[in-house]
């Protein structure tokens, strides 16, 4: 019994040893800003829209994607400085930065540049590149003197990336499919579906084209449509 206390012990103090710390990495510079107490919780808000195409042939609408704003993601950070007695405001000031123009540290000044783009990295844990949009900082204890020593942040991260995008809208000519069919459904039009085949709208005309289609819109329910692959 004793050995397997002993054991877990040590296991315990191992992973003490091992603690990864997180840190914010600013894309511009590649500076490392370290998160002095790693967070205890982290939320991601994704939200889709849809629209629906009614038809007099179905009972309920056909639901058709129509984009989606960018990922969030928040989470709260905690600092403090009681034990050496130093302006724990060393630490939430880097936070500040980050919503600032030229906050990347490049010295420039430029008043044209943008706050910077930062990565969260948590050990394994990589959030998508990301721009701070909400930043709020409560100071909750203070020496005498009116230092403040002890704080907490509320931060929300808004994607700024593209790694979610589907590869093929980079460059759809690579594509290599045979030439096939597909039958109309309600609600479709030819730039939604130039873009489920081929990897952008604007293929649409492609379609047209090869169907003897004169407008976008130009579509009934149950058509078949020839879809050719990209010269």
């Amino acid at each position: 019994m004793l050995n397997k206390v002993t054991s877990a012990a040590g296991s315990l103090l191992g992973q003490q040893n091992n603690l990864q710390k997180a840190t914010l990495v600013v894309k511009e510079t590649h500076e490392t800003i370290p998160c002095q107490f790693n967070p205890q919780e982290l939320s991601l808000t994704r939200s889709v829209s849809w629209e629906g195409a009614e038809t007099p042939f179905l009972n309920s609408p056909t639901m058709q994607f129509r984009g989606s704003p960018a990922t969030k993601c928040s989470l709260k950070l905690f600092f403090d400085t009681t034990d050496s007695g130093d302006d724990v405001r060393a630490y939430t000031n880097q936070l500040l930065r980050l919503t600032l123009k030229s906050g990347g540290g490049t010295g420039k000044g430029d008043v044209f540049a943008s706050p910077p783009t930062v990565k969260f990295i948590w050990g394994k844990f990589q959030l998508f590149s990301a721009v701070i949009t909400h930043l709020s900082i409560a100071y909750i204890l203070f020496l005498a003197d009116g230092t403040p020593v002890r704080a907490r942040a509320d931060v929300t991260f808004t994607q700024h990336d593209h790694d979610d995008d589907p590869k093929g809208a980079q460059n759809p000519t690579t594509r290599t499919e045979p030439r096939r069919t597909r039958v109309v459904q309600a609600g479709e039009r030819l730039d939604n579906i130039a873009y489920e085949e081929y990897g952008h709208p604007r293929f649409w005309r492609r379609l047209a084209e090869a169907n003897d289609i004169d407008h976008v819109e130009s579509l009934v329910v149950g058509q078949t449509l020839i879809i050719p692959p990209l010269d």
